[in-house]
């Protein structure tokens, strides 16, 4: 409808992972693997940042030589990543953020989204620190592409209400209710 905004849902996470650069082929390499193909959910939800983390530290150890870095779960990356001291942690959520930015330029290609591409999840607030040094913004521009002058013109939000799924089901609810015949319902 005119004046509102449409929501595509999906499950297009669950797409073959496109990697750019030669440390995200690696990664797709290694997650393809361990198992059997390498999708976007794979490298970009929570398990994925932790797989990014563990692909790091298995990747040419001798760099690291001296230096320990633990198995962590998902907010353990996020953490330490914050927090300095671990690099690998680091460099992990900075591959998962470029990861997350060129899905969601991708996202905004595929459906033109001149209203905008919304990043919403647990997540992507809690490295709102790493987020704001540019990663996420640089990949979803992808200025190397011919198309990022398209891309330029959808803004990209970050969601920080994590009840944006609740909100969004109760507006659909009641735009339900408003197309219903008097006593319908």
């Amino acid at each position: 409808a005119w004046g509102r905004y449409r929501v595509y849902p999906s499950e297009g996470a669950h797409g073959d992972f496109a990697p750019r650069g030669w440390k995200q082929r690696q990664l797709a390499q290694a997650v393809e693997s361990e198992l059997g193909h390498c999708e976007t959910e794979h490298v970009c939800c929570g398990a994925g940042l932790v797989r990014i983390y563990d692909f790091l530290r298995s990747d040419r150890a001798e760099h690291y030589a001296g230096l320990e870095f633990p198995e962590l779960d998902a907010p353990g990356v996020s953490e330490a990543a914050l927090a300095g001291g671990n690099e690998l942690a680091r460099k992990a959520v900075d591959i998962f953020l470029a990861i997350l930015g060129q899905e969601a330029g991708n996202w905004g290609l595929r459906v033109l989204a001149t209203g905008g591409v919304y990043i919403a999840g647990g997540i992507t607030p809690r490295l709102l620190g790493r987020v704001e040094l540019g990663a996420v913004r640089q990949a979803f521009l992808h200025r190397d592409s011919r198309f990022s002058p398209v891309i330029e013109k959808f803004p990209l939000r970050l969601v920080m209400d994590g009840n944006v799924g609740l909100l969004g089901a109760k507006e659909y609810a009641l735009s339900i209710l408003e197309m219903a015949p008097s006593g319908a319902i």
